[in-house]
């Protein structure tokens, strides 16, 4: 249980800031906002907005697409074992495979880094 609010807080945190910046960026004036390309100022808010409604559990092309990962990642990641999102296998043979959209978004959180040594480190097992 630890580990998953470990991982959730920093999610709720990003969150929150988002929340925060977005509502900076609209109590500016419209002057200040006039001075910013409106396609800018689009692709701007959409990187705070969370993703489109996804269902809480997905097919393997709606995991995808939420993860912007192709298909293909995801079969490899579960043909593979390599260290790919947890599923869940509802039928034989990949049939009926589902993704926790609460899982993806852990997973994703478990994947952070702040530099490409990180992933370096933990391939070679040395510690940071």
């Amino acid at each position: 249980m630890n580990e998953a609010l470990k991982i959730l807080v920093p999610v709720l945190e990003r969150a929150i800031d988002s929340l925060d910046d977005l509502r900076i960026a609209l109590a500016k004036p419209l002057e200040t906002m006039a001075t910013i390309p409106l396609s800018q100022l689009i692709e701007r808010l959409a990187e705070k907005l969370p993703p489109p409604n996804f269902p809480e559990y997905m097919n393997t092309e709606q995991a995808a697409e939420y993860l912007g990962v192709s298909t293909q990642y995801l079969e490899i990641a579960r043909h593979k074992r390599r260290d790919g999102p947890p599923y869940i296998s509802l039928g034989g043979k990949g049939t009926a495979i589902r993704y926790s959209r609460t899982c993806l978004d852990l997973w994703m959180e478990q994947h952070r880094r702040t530099h490409t040594g990180e992933a370096y480190a933990r391939v070679e097992g040395q510690n940071d």
